[in-house]
Order: structure tokens, then sequence, then C-alpha cells
């Protein structure tokens, strides 16, 4: 995450059953640094709201990934006279959402090679803009918060065609796997629990 910025912080540790203690501290400035407390702010706050909409593309991913593998897993489960109801409506469901996650996230990489072959998406983008902006404390830059403002509204409307998918086609979908008493797809993936 973000280095904070210079200030008094106070920090609280409890261990077990005992009383908690406190402990204030005051983090400063690198001293060869020019940067202000109010620049220093800012590249934080900026820094913030690029980490979660970092954090959103890759949900997002997950999110899509998950609910494909659930519509093929209800095919499988699926009895012989839903299978080709069910196929006919889950496969472009499928198809769709494949499209939204390459264009947030570039799914062709599988070495460290691939980068140099295929073109960075969005979280990839929205990642590098974090490496450019936090690699020295100050303000952002103009140019970089017109660059997060593009990034983001393309996010946006990306996210946006998930939700689509999911508000309209998953939706008629869900009807359709409670006709035939098929479990339904809910968007968020489970946490997996280890044993």
């Amino acid at each position: 995450g973000p280095i904070a910025p210079q200030g008094t912080y106070s920090v609280r540790l409890r261990v077990g059953g005992g009383a908690p203690q406190s402990q204030t501290f005051r983090l400063l400035n690198d001293p060869r640094s020019k940067a202000t407390a109010t620049d220093q702010l800012a590249q934080f706050n900026f820094l913030i709201k690029l980490r979660d909409r970092i954090t959103e593309a890759n949900e997002a991913v997950i999110s899509m990934r998950f609910v494909k593998g659930e519509i093929d897993d209800r095919l499988k489960r699926a009895p012989a006279a839903a299978s080709q109801e069910l196929s006919a409506a889950g496969a472009p469901i499928k198809t769709n959402l494949s499209g939204v996650e390459a264009e947030v996230y570039q799914v062709k990489n599988q070495s460290s090679q691939d980068p140099l072959n295929f073109p960075i998406k969005l979280n990839n983008k929205l990642a590098s803009l974090n490496g450019v902006v936090s690699s020295a404390p100050g303000a952002p830059t103009a140019q970089a918060v017109q660059v997060f403002n593009e990034l983001s509204t393309k996010l946006g409307v990306q996210t946006g065609k998930m939700r689509t998918l999911y508000d309209r086609d998953l939706a008629k979908f869900n009807e359709l796997l409670k006709k035939y008493g098929l479990p339904l797809i809910d968007t968020t993936p489970k946490p997996k629990v280890a044993m």
C-alpha cells in the first residue's frame, strides 16, 4: 500500500485478554525529500483511490471467472431434458463475460515474456500508474490524474457491462436453474476453506 504521509499516529495493541496498550508516534518526512505534508497527503489519497480501482478490476475478473465456472458446473449437473435450454442460455453469458474480462485483464499472458507480445489491459495500466505515482514523494501530476480518470472511466464501462450481464442475462439463467431445481448462481466467489 501507499506510504503513510508524515504526521502523528497512534497504535493500539492487545495481547491475549490483557488491557490494550497505546503508543503515539510521529512519522517524519524523509529529510532528502522536498515534498510538503500537503503534497504527501495528496499523493496518499490519490494512491488509495488508485488502489481501490485496481482492487475493483481484479475482483471483477475473479467474479467473472467464478460465474463462468458456476455456469459450467450447472451444465454438468443439468438433467438431460434441461441440457439444451441451459446451454443455449449459458453460452452467450460466458462469451460476453470473457469479452469483458479480456478488456480488464490480459487473458493471453502465460509466461513472463507474454506482456511483450500482448498489450496490457486496464488492471495492469492502473498498476503501472501506481508505480509511477508512488516512485517519489509528492503530489500526483496533472497527467497522472488525467490518466487515472481515463482508465477509471474505461474500467467503469467494463464493470457496468459485467453488472448488466449479471442483472439481465444471469438473472434469466437463474430462473431456468430454478425451473430445473438446480442451485442458483451468486456472483460473489465463496472463499475456499483450507482443511
